[in-house]
């Protein structure tokens, strides 16, 4: 008999999913003959906090053979000692319209601080299918956030392992298409959570408040903010909070373009920005931004970024936008980031110049809680580097994902008051760093794209046909040039939940996920027959299609007057081999300075080279102003 990873009966499953809320799409193949059991660890976070602080504590599921297809979980807690605000999901979306697309699967939580309890139900909807997506190592399922509520010492977050109504998981195996169900067994490392009175010397009963100074557009503005400094999770944290209504005042009066709150203190790990919805209003209003920054780093996010009337409605028009607290964070990395940082960087010989730094948005009402992780835009995070570090001597700020590896992100180095800094620029919110990573291959030394494909391998855009070697003038793929493009521009992840339909690009095609992310943002289409052909080779005008689109993302301007477009073309003597579709997107590619030509030729009809795309590439990063020169 096979051994599975444990698991139970999705009977539970659904006892919970009734007590959070029904998911009629969720299979009902839930009850299977239990096979033998393997284990799967579940860990939840030790904790230290005074009375009255903010907490967060995660839970982590760590399958020792096999994979997880579903979960479900009651985890108990003292009323008396604690106040859950939220449940995050960590993997796994909680919109039910949408979430059986996701690859991350189906999350629902609630829970009841009356009572003293957690429920959590997780499912991967394409079980079954041909491309499940089970989770299959170590993973993070979801944070658990609240306040302490009482000095009651050591206390746990406990899980009644031995009913299956309040714990239990299911593998992916099947036979027949049914799910093996396992045998309810799982080692739980218990947590520890000691709640405390703040020190006798506050004389308040909670951790004391101090004024922070706060800027619009760089004028100080006197008691507009206060602090408080706490200890969650073993990691210092200081959560500032905006006199909402006060900043309100100046932004009716003036006009604002930055809220600025400096919190330059090497002692706290964390730091918080909170405002409330109205504030974030107004500020979307006055087209403003806030800005927090500390000594590690500046987070510069503009208002209309964090869609208010979106959390609004996620969270329930009737609740007053007064009432809804949006929290700007930048934390530094967890230790084991930084210990997944330093081995990957002997893996892969490249140098660690910043500690990861983590940021992240969200807003909260009561226990409703809303992530802010993909803008519309473009959002600059500033890591500030050691001093004494070589500024010649750092290549690209790089994205830590969940998995372990790393990507890059746009980074432009400038220095200020004789420091230097990196300006990391992505749509989405995550952790950062920065490295040193030299890069070149020994076939384009003398070869004229040399400094191109060098600077676009040393951010990890671009990698050589073999160790030592680029090959830059061989033509390049559909497929391939679409995976540069992402990386360039640092998209690794759809906007959002998206389909594709191509007849020729199959879940199992490496180039799948990358086709999936670029339509999402809509840099690709396919052709008339309904095929994308990836694997057919990418002609200059192809390209520059594509690059006109990443124009708009990046907000350059694109040439769409149709006279200045022919004048344009006009230099050019094989203008009259451009077809019509092409000719406003090479156009935007000319005017920018992202295409040259070469002897007043645009060669629209031929395939774009390796060598060609690193170029075209970096030229448009340049212009956006997303890299160096």
């Amino acid at each position: 008999m096979q051994k599975h990873l444990q698991q139970i009966r999705l009977k539970g499953t659904m006892a919970v999913l009734l007590a959070v809320g029904s998911v009629s799409a969720f299979p009902a193949w839930a009850l299977a003959t239990p096979v033998e059991a393997a284990t799967v660890q579940l860990t939840i976070g030790n904790a230290s906090a005074e009375t009255n602080s903010a907490f967060t504590i995660p839970v982590t599921a760590t399958p020792t053979n096999g994979e997880i297809a579903s979960y479900n979980m009651q985890i108990d807690f003292d009323p008396k000692a604690f106040q859950i605000h939220a449940i995050t999901s960590k993997y796994g979306s909680s919109d039910l319209t949408t979430c059986s697309e996701n690859t991350e699967g189906c999350f629902q939580a609630s829970f009841d601080n009356e009572n003293g309890w957690i429920r959590v139900i997780w499912i991967d909807p394409s079980t079954g299918s041909t491309d499940p997506h089970p989770i299959k190592g170590k993973q993070v399922l979801f944070d658990i956030s609240g306040t302490t509520k009482a000095s009651t010492g050591n206390k746990t977050f406990a899980i009644d392992t031995k009913s299956t109504e309040n714990f239990s998981f299911t593998d992916g195996h099947f036979i027949d298409k049914e799910p093996q169900q396992l045998k309810p067994e799982a080692q739980i490392i218990e947590n520890s959570f000691n709640v405390s009175d703040p020190p006798s010397n506050s004389g308040t009963g909670t951790a004391p408040t101090i004024d922070v100074k706060v800027y619009i557009d760089g004028k100080l503005q006197e008691k507009s903010a206060t602090a408080i400094t706490t200890t969650i999770n073993g990691r210092v944290t200081t959560s500032i909070t905006v006199d909402n209504d006060k900043v309100i005042q100046q932004l009716e009066h003036n006009t604002v373009k930055t809220l600025m709150l400096p919190f330059r203190d090497n002692t706290s790990q964390v730091v918080v920005g909170e405002l409330n919805g109205k504030l974030v209003k107004a500020m979307e209003g006055k087209d403003a931004s806030v800005q927090i920054q500390t000594d590690r780093a500046t987070y510069t996010l503009p208002a209309a970024q964090i869609r208010i009337d979106n959390i609004s409605h996620e969270i329930g028009s009737n609740v007053s936008l007064e009432d809804i607290k949006i929290r700007v964070k930048i934390a530094d990395g967890s230790a084991k980031q930084s210990d997944e940082l330093k081995l990957l960087a002997q893996t892969e010989q490249f140098n660690n110049v910043t500690s990861p730094v983590d940021f992240e948005v969200e807003a909260t009402f009561g226990d409703k809680q809303v992530q802010v992780h993909q803008f519309n835009n473009y959002v600059e995070r500033s890591l500030a580097l050691p001093d004494g570090v070589d500024p010649t001597k750092m290549t690209t700020g790089i994205v830590l994902h969940n998995d372990g590896t790393v990507t890059h992100v746009p980074t432009r180095i400038h220095k200020e008051d004789n420091k230097y800094y990196a300006d990391i620029k992505s749509l989405t919110n995550s952790t950062y760093s920065v490295i040193w990573n030299p890069k070149t291959f020994t076939d384009v030394t003398s070869h004229w794209s040399r400094t191109d494909v060098s600077d676009l391998a040393s951010r990890l855009i671009v990698q050589g046909t073999s160790k030592d070697a680029f090959s830059p003038d061989r033509a390049i793929t559909r497929a391939e040039f679409t995976t540069i493009l992402l990386r360039a521009l640092g998209l690794y992840s759809p906007k959002e939940a998206q389909a594709v339909s191509f007849s020729d690009v199959t879940s199992s095609d490496w180039f799948e996920p990358q086709v999936t992310t670029a339509v999402s943002y809509k840099l690709v289409s396919g052709y008339e027959d309904g095929t994308f052909q990836p694997n057919g080779l990418i002609t200059r005008a192809e390209a520059m299609k594509m690059l006109e689109q990443a124009l708009a993302l990046v907000q350059l301007d694109v040439i769409k007057d149709a006279q200045a477009i022919n004048a344009l073309l006009a230099a050019f003597t094989d203008q009259d081999e451009i077809q019509p579709w092409a000719r406003q997107a090479i156009a935007a590619s000319v005017s920018q300075g992202i295409a040259e030509g070469a002897d007043n030729k645009l060669s629209p009809n031929a395939n774009i080279t390796r060598a060609q795309t690193a170029a075209m590439v970096r030229r448009l990063l340049i212009k956006a102003h997303l890299i160096n020169d």
